[in-house]
């Protein structure tokens, strides 16, 4: 994840503990950010999510991607082949 991304979650964050609501953060969001801001969506879930409690964005900068290429996969599958049980 970006650094801009954790900037604007802890800013979320922010605005939340200050009792503003989603749509008050979206607004200042824009002002602040410009372009650079994050969606009025992801804005008004991570607002929700923090409003629910979470207090902390390290889970989310886990890149969760999974890349399938023949390079990955061929060892892979030798490993695989190499653990079966052969039963007679």
């Amino acid at each position: 994840m970006e650094a801009r991304n954790i900037a604007q979650w802890y800013a979320v964050f922010f605005c939340v503990k200050l009792g503003e609501n989603s749509t008050k953060t979206c607004g200042k969001f824009q002002q602040a950010f410009g372009n650079d801001a994050m969606s009025g969506a992801k804005t008004c879930h991570w607002h929700k999510m923090f409003s629910e409690g979470r207090t902390l964005v390290e889970d989310e900068l886990v890149q969760r991607t999974t890349t399938r290429t023949f390079d990955n996969t061929v060892p892979v599958r030798e490993l695989a082949r190499s653990y079966r049980i052969v039963v007679t």
